[in-house]
């Protein structure tokens, strides 16, 4: 399931496109996200199919990305959104966080990586950061 959320929101708000199979997780996500100031959702997605295309069509800044996905692995998407023209910072938000996926994730230049379980508070703050300092750049 893809869901488009295009919002008319002003030119400052952090825009964000979240990947996530669980309904549960999914729904948490969302109430986190729309918790912090700033920052809004443009998107979302249960599978890595016609993701690049979604997010290219949605240009958020930043991407959230869970792991294991029903139709492969969100490692698989990295170099792909990485190479669009307007690429977003990609974090990567999973209940596999061991070693080997940080590693992965890290060799892979993610802008970050957080344990759904222990890190969303975490998770949070970067996103409040990273508004904050979008609406404080000088316009283009």
């Amino acid at each position: 399931m893809l869901t488009a959320v295009l919002t008319g929101s002003g030119i400052d708000m952090l825009t964000v496109f979240f990947v996530e199979d669980s309904t549960v997780m999914g729904r948490r996500l969302r109430q986190l996200l729309d918790r912090i100031s700033g920052v809004v959702v443009v998107g979302q997605a249960r599978h890595l199919r016609d993701l690049i295309q979604a997010v290219d069509t949605a240009k958020p800044d930043v991407v959230l990305l869970d792991i294991r996905l029903p139709d492969g692995l969100g490692f698989d998407a990295i170099a792909p959104l990485q190479q669009l023209a307007s690429a977003p910072k990609i974090f990567m938000v999973t209940a596999h966080s061991d070693a080997q996926y940080r590693a992965r994730a890290s060799s892979l230049d993610v802008d970050g990586f957080f344990d759904k379980a222990a890190e969303l508070d975490a998770l949070s703050a970067q996103l409040l950061m990273l508004s904050s300092q979008k609406s404080q750049a000088p316009m283009a």
